[in-house]
């Protein structure tokens, strides 16, 4: 009986978790800087992602966890209620620009004008092209 309760209770928070995923695929672009930076990151809905950039392509799955801290950024951001464009005119020499795609929701932006409530969203994508773009 303990062991069907606790498989009852596994079942159910692993459903939990994955409906806090994110639901729709993502593309992130980053841009600029000093290094000229030219990357491309999209994520399907089930966490498969493909980075492009200069050095090359890479594909990888996204842990379930990375999954929910980016759905959890991307909720606490208040995704929708972004402006679209978060963007300085003229931008800054050498500044790194951005351009996120969730939900039917495009978001531009750059180090210099980005909105306070989209840094840990841009922050949690710069960790992952980072550190699967090797």
């Amino acid at each position: 009986m303990m062991r069907t309760v606790l498989l009852l209770a596994v079942v159910l928070l692993s459903s939990a978790c994955s409906t806090a995923a994110v639901s729709s695929p993502i593309e992130f672009r980053r841009s600029g800087g000093i290094a000229g930076l030219n990357d491309v990151l999209t994520i399907d809905a089930q966490g498969h992602a493909t980075l492009v950039r200069r050095t090359g392509k890479y594909e990888f799955d996204l842990s379930a966890d990375e999954r929910n801290r980016l759905a959890s950024a991307l909720r606490n951001a208040g995704w929708a209620s972004i402006p679209e464009d978060s963007m300085r005119k003229p931008l800054v020499p050498d500044e790194i620009s951005y351009v996120v795609v969730y939900q039917n929701h495009t978001v531009k932006t750059s180090d210099t004008a980005m909105p306070d409530q989209l840094r840990p969203v841009v922050v949690s994508f710069n960790e992952l092209t980072d550190r699967y773009g090797r």
